[in-house]
């Protein structure tokens, strides 16, 4: 039997940047977030700065009737769209430069200014009763359309159809997301690293509750994706639970 064999090349590269990451970050278990370690990396610059920033993070998500280890939940840093309108409960786009310029036009925004010409971040939510799982997506979607749908008369809400106020231009909007990207099936961070954007995608040991949310018990997986404007997103960084070596019966 051969031992000592040499890696092939690509399983090489991502060992010698894992080592690297590890060797170059903090060595104790407690200074990881969630007890997590680095399982995969694609630059070792970018998943070097997307790791420290991770420790800031918080892993609660809106929607959450559980957050992991006692954070707090956050909302996205983004602008309202609607309520009861196009399908869902609730929309809100991250914030970019259109939004903004005209009330401030002179203060610099990190995250605002690194959204792709042409792009829109939408963060969805969908309520679906009590019983049922809550719709809470994050999307991709050209911008020129998102803005032509919007742009786009709503009919006057009949008081005797209450519950109906929430389909208005509902057909529109879905055929605008279907020529866009999902994300993700919550709403994710959105970190910027050498001026371009990042999401951190969030894997969970958890369950659903009662009203449609759900409880994150304990995270065991974050990856950082990399928004492209015009490309599924890439995985950059991968921190994850290292696996528990198997016991032996003697």
């Amino acid at each position: 039997m051969q031992t000592g064999a040499a890696l092939p090349p690509h399983r090489a590269v991502a060992s010698a940047l894992i080592a690297f990451l590890i060797l170059s970050l903090p060595a104790s278990a407690q200074d990881w977030p969630y007890g997590l370690r680095p399982s995969f990396s694609k630059s070792a610059s970018i998943c070097k700065e997307a790791f420290e920033k991770a420790r800031l993070l918080p892993g609660c998500r809106p929607f959450d009737a559980v957050c992991p280890e006692g954070d707090t939940n956050v909302e996205p840093d983004g602008d309202h769209v609607a309520t009861n309108t196009y399908g869902y409960t609730q929309i809100y786009q991250l914030r970019t430069r259109h939004a903004v310029d005209e009330l401030e036009p002179a203060t610099p925004d990190e995250l605002r200014d690194s959204v792709p010409d042409g792009v829109a971040i939408l963060f969805l939510n969908r309520f679906q009763g009590d019983r049922n799982v809550r719709l809470v997506q994050m999307w991709k979607v050209d911008s020129n359309k998102l803005d032509e749908v919007l742009a786009l008369p709503l009919a006057e809400v009949d008081p005797d159809k209450w519950p109906s106020r929430r389909e208005r231009n509902r057909d529109e909007f879905e055929a605008m997301l279907k020529q866009g990207t999902r994300l993700a099936m919550e709403w994710s961070p959105i970190l910027v690293i050498k001026g371009r954007l990042y999401f951190v995608e969030r894997e969970c040991s958890g369950t659903w509750a009662y009203g449609g949310y759900y409880a994150c018990n304990r995270v065991i997986k974050l990856t950082f994706k990399r928004i492209e404007p015009n490309q599924e997103p890439v995985p950059y960084c991968q921190l994850a639970r290292p696996r528990t070596a198997k016991k032996t019966k003697p």
